[in-house]
């Protein structure tokens, strides 16, 4: 807000408008204790980068982790290889922020269920959406995310048909902080429980190309079933047109 100023005095004095812009221009809490740390620590050596863990593990979603981790290491990696460095810190804050939420759990039980929630996908589903902050890994396995038919579990169906609605044709472009708010809260809920899992924290091209195959190998075992069924013939050729698509991306590689 303004100085002086408060929600109802804005609103009386500016009108809506301003209202909605100094949401947008708020400084977000985690942003603000960022900027307390950088300016407390006058050498960022080990116990500078602690702290940066500390906070960064505090955001509200792994958008704005992801936003956080690439202001500090761009600025502040000095002759540190930023690639190295970012993923280093990308899994000290992961893992704090894994056993923060194991403890929150343990304090507040039941927990609220959720229904989105990666203990709902298949693991090679999961590998998939877990691979969405790493560039190259997200190029393998767009195909995949947006073909629905492919999915065994509903919340993967899902989030494959979103995903497909929003991206269409080519995977996001840019840091995950820049797109991800396209999808919708749960979503964007899904993929940081994803992200966060530990199972899925060393992913690499052959991970992501096994969990695609993987699938497929599942999708073939339902097409021969519809075949000696000799029923719903439009879910066959969904079937048989998302084989296809699958082989046309393999033979364009």
């Amino acid at each position: 807000m303004p100085p002086g100023e408060d929600p109802d005095t804005l609103l009386r004095s500016q009108g809506p408008v301003a209202i909605e812009n100094a949401v947008k221009g708020a400084t977000l809490p985690t942003e603000f204790k960022l900027d307390q740390v950088i300016a407390s620590h006058a050498e960022k050596g080990q116990a500078f980068w602690a702290a940066v863990v500390d906070v960064i593990a505090q955001a509200s979603h792994i958008a704005e982790m992801e936003r956080h981790i690439e202001r500090v290491v761009s600025q502040y990696s000095g002759v540190e290889d930023q690639l190295y460095l970012r993923e280093s810190i990308r899994k000290q804050v992961l893992t704090r922020r894994r056993s923060t939420k194991q403890s929150m759990q343990e304090e507040y039980r039941p927990v609220p269920a959720i229904q989105f929630t990666v203990s709902a996908l298949q693991p090679a589903e999961a590998t998939l959406i877990a691979c969405l902050p790493t560039r190259h890994l997200r190029v393998i396995a767009h195909e995949a995310l947006s073909l629905p038919e492919l999915f065994l579990s509903e919340v993967g169906r899902a989030f494959s048909g979103e995903y497909a609605r929003i991206f269409e044709d080519n995977p996001p472009e840019g840091e995950i902080s820049v797109w991800l708010s396209r999808l919708s809260e749960p979503m964007q809920d899904l993929v940081d429980q994803c992200v966060s899992d530990p199972r899925f924290s060393q992913l690499d091209e052959r991970f992501v190309k096994d969990s695609v195959g993987k699938l497929e190998k599942e999708l073939q075992k339902r097409r021969l079933q519809f075949i000696k069924k000799g029923a719903d013939s439009d879910r066959l050729k969904q079937i048989e047109q998302t084989l296809r698509k699958l082989k046309g991306e393999r033979d364009s590689n």
